[in-house]
């Protein structure tokens, strides 16, 4: 009975003059999911299994294409976005966007005027979007193939050293503005940043003006079911790695396309997935339901989740632990040296959301404590807020329903304040 009066609401909700559009693919309520070719509350996104350079063309901005080869061989494709007004981006500050956990450059461009690329554009800077290797933008290299089981062999440590390194280098040769970049990293992307500059810190000075970090992940404080799956990470990531799987969603366009076919269906089951992976909804619109998984996920290195795992049970920042044999010839020590986040002097703004699944303003006080910045500021979004209907999760800092007046706003007043280029 319920299915039947479920429909029938989502009828009732419809107008009789409303055409049928077979192309919906965006409702208002995950009700109408279920009747989306004839709801009014439903309408045709274009921007749901758009690529990057596609939705940004379509939202009217200009896009270059950039490959960045490390010097590990694996080759990298990175976007310039250009402003819709005349002109080029030549002597704007550049702005780096690096991704988290199992997302691409997709995640900055994927909610329309809300997306993050759109809005620094609009604000007079030169934005750059990062591809971590793996993901589907950037899977080629010099003499490896996707399919070969060393491709994927690599950890958080070895992308902070390669791919942060030369893309970032990329952006400074290219814009001649090195010493000005503004990086502004989310979930992994804020790790990466963190190794890259406590590993380099003289040359991350050379590069950067300052670090916003979204979501940032150094330690842990995770919900329950979470603090479950990094416990028995590394036992499990060993198994796979014994059965031959060196990396989650080696082909993400498969299962993005069962859970398009699935979720209007059984929107509130694909809501809960949502939830599962970021926290609590508040910020969550329903329009963004086949949007969102048309984007999520990417491919992830086996070896990556289990340096997650290690992290989170050592109580550490640290390197990946490749057992003490191997950590003494890596490292020479049996265990595996922790970063020193005490090196790091540029400026950190950490902006976090109570709905967190992995991290709390605890784990985040951490961070901020055991920086060597001179410059370093926490803040919890939304500021100044402590309604529940407003509060972030990890993932609201790309897809937030008030994502402009209650992030941008703030990281507007941050780079402005705190992150001009030099020499202004």
């Amino acid at each position: 009975m319920l299915p039947v009066l479920m429909l029938l609401i989502c009828l009732a909700q419809t107008s009789t003059s409303s055409p049928v559009n077979l192309e919906n693919n965006a409702c208002s309520h995950l009700l109408d999911y279920r009747v989306k070719s004839i709801s009014r509350n439903c309408y045709h996104n274009p921007d749901v299994g758009a690529t990057t350079p596609e939705m940004i063309k379509r939202n009217g901005y200009g896009v270059e294409s950039h490959d960045v080869t490390t010097d590990d061989g694996y080759i990298l494709q990175i976007y310039r976005v250009i402003s819709k007004q005349a002109g080029s981006n030549e002597k704007k500050q550049p702005v780096y966007l690096e991704h988290g956990i199992l997302l691409d450059s997709d995640a900055w461009t994927f909610v329309g005027e809300r997306s993050l690329a759109y809005s620094l554009v609009d604000d007079g800077y030169d934005v750059w979007l990062g591809n971590q290797r793996g993901t589907p933008y950037s899977r080629r290299h010099e003499t490896l193939k996707t399919t070969d089981l060393e491709y994927w062999d690599y950890n958080l440590d070895t992308v902070a050293v390669y791919d942060i390194s030369a893309s970032l280098n990329k952006v400074a040769n290219e814009t001649g503005m090195e010493g000005s970049i503004i990086y502004i990293g989310h979930s992994r992307g804020t790790t990466l940043i963190f190794m890259y500059a406590a590993e380099y810190p003289e040359e991350t000075e050379r590069l950067l003006k300052g670090i916003i970090a979204l979501s940032p992940i150094a330690f842990f404080n995770p919900k329950p079911y979470i603090e479950f799956l990094l416990t028995i990470g590394p036992s499990l990531g060993k198994s796979l790695k014994a059965l031959g799987i060196r990396v989650f969603f080696q082909y993400p366009t498969i299962l993005k396309q069962f859970l398009e076919f699935i979720c209007p269906s059984f929107p509130y089951f694909c809501e809960f997935i949502v939830f599962l992976v970021s926290g609590k909804l508040p910020q969550f619109m329903p329009e963004d339901l086949l949007n969102f998984f048309s984007h999520f996920p990417t491919s992830w290195a086996v070896n990556q989740a289990i340096q997650y795992s290690q992290m989170n049970n050592a109580d550490k920042f640290q390197k990946f632990d490749y057992g003490k044999t191997k950590n003494l010839e890596e490292y020479g020590q049996d265990t595996p040296p922790e970063y020193d986040l005490g090196k790091i002097k540029l400026p950190v703004y950490l902006l976090y959301g109570v709905n967190d699944i992995f991290i709390t303003g605890k784990s985040v006080k951490r961070v901020y404590d055991q920086l060597g910045s001179e410059k370093k500021q926490i803040l919890k979004i939304p500021v100044d807020n402590d309604k529940k209907e407003d509060q972030f999760n990890h993932n609201d800092f790309f897809y937030a329903k008030n994502i402009t007046t209650f992030l941008y706003e703030e990281m507007s007043k941050i780079m402005k304040d705190n992150l001009q280029p030099n020499g202004q």
